[in-house]
């Protein structure tokens, strides 16, 4: 008896309406640019844009063309892209420009005998390679653009999938 009643539990807490979660994740339309996480269905996180959706399911064309078919019920994070950038990528630029010119200013300098002309000091370099190459990344970054993404809420909620390896139970929870 307390088997079935367990189960009876499991199965209730299991079968959360998908229109919930449909309601909660409503910016996923057609075109819209995503990265999703949906553990289960695929391996690490897909970013690509949305080609159509159902009630219980989205298409996903990834970045290279190949669609994807998921289930709502799966999916545990979703970012949604707001655009490039320049000032993102500027930002990004100067910040990876200015570690590159830490780190080349950080290499040893040649010893003083084998300088035969003005042989600048570490402290030099520093203040020479760090804002040049940080410069130089934010010029870069700028050019390129950094894409910004917003986080959507995805509600917890579980669902019961069927695998290779026989049924599956999925469960959702965000801290």
């Amino acid at each position: 008896r307390s088997v079935s009643v367990a189960a009876l539990a499991l199965f209730s807490w299991c079968a959360v309406p998908v229109s919930s979660a449909e309601a909660q994740i409503a910016n996923l339309i057609p075109g819209v640019r995503a990265r999703i996480r949906a553990p289960g269905s695929i391996n690490g996180r897909l970013t690509g844009t949305v080609v159509s959706r159902t009630a219980d399911s989205l298409s996903i064309a990834t970045e290279n063309g190949l669609p994807v078919q998921l289930p709502l019920s799966m999916l545990t994070s979703v970012d949604v892209s707001r655009g490039k950038s320049r000032s993102k990528g500027a930002m990004k630029g100067a910040l990876w420009g200015g570690g590159i010119g830490l780190l080349t200013a950080l290499i040893p300098a040649p010893a003083q005998e084998d300088c035969t002309s003005d042989c600048t000091s570490r402290a030099g370099a520093l203040g020479f390679l760090v804002p040049g190459f940080g410069l130089t990344g934010a010029l870069i970054g700028a050019i390129v653009q950094s894409e910004s993404w917003e986080r959507i809420e995805v509600p917890a909620r579980t669902a019961l999938i069927h695998t290779r390896g026989g049924p599956t139970a999925v469960v959702s929870i965000r801290f």
